[in-house]
């Protein structure tokens, strides 16, 4: 018979589905995730674990996750890299005593086999606590920009 295949792959919702995040969904064949500017600002958590096992690369865009207390990636064994963009300067004005006492939040990188770079940019995280970096065999570069972890307590970097 003549049958041809117009498409083979992955579909989602009656249409075909892309290996990137489409700004609605993660799955478990995302490859790529790229955010725009003030993304997901009324998150709590922003948690992605090995459920995601083709995630290859993260970009995250300026003043994104501005209420996220937990920034966390772990077991993603295809992340090569990492780049957030430029926090929210409003994060680190004021007394120092009242910023101080208004610090949450960790940031945690655990587990990427094949994690190459981070960059994180100018006043990201500025009101955590704590940046930690655990058993990332393949990192070569950590670039970390001004007033970033301003109010951290804690920085841990071991495997």
């Amino acid at each position: 018979s003549n049958q041809t295949v117009e498409y083979s792959g992955l579909w989602m919702h009656d249409n075909r589905s892309i290996f990137q995040f489409d700004g609605q969904t993660i799955d478990n064949y995302t490859e790529s995730i790229d955010l725009h500017a003030n993304y997901f600002n009324y998150l709590a958590f922003f948690v992605l674990h090995s459920y995601i096992p083709s995630l290859s690369r993260i970009v995250i865009g300026d003043e994104c996750f501005q209420s996220v207390q937990l920034f966390e990636l772990d077991g993603l064994a295809e992340l090569e890299s990492v780049v957030i963009g430029l926090g929210d300067i409003m994060d680190i004005l004021g007394d120092d005593e009242e910023c101080v006492a208004r610090a949450h939040g960790a940031c945690r990188f655990f587990n990427c086999p094949k994690l190459i770079s981070i960059r994180i940019g100018g006043c990201t995280f500025s009101n955590y606590r704590s940046l930690e970096l655990k058993t990332l065999s393949s990192l070569q570069s950590i670039d970390i920009g001004y007033n970033c972890f301003h109010y951290a307590s804690s920085f841990s970097l071991t495997g």
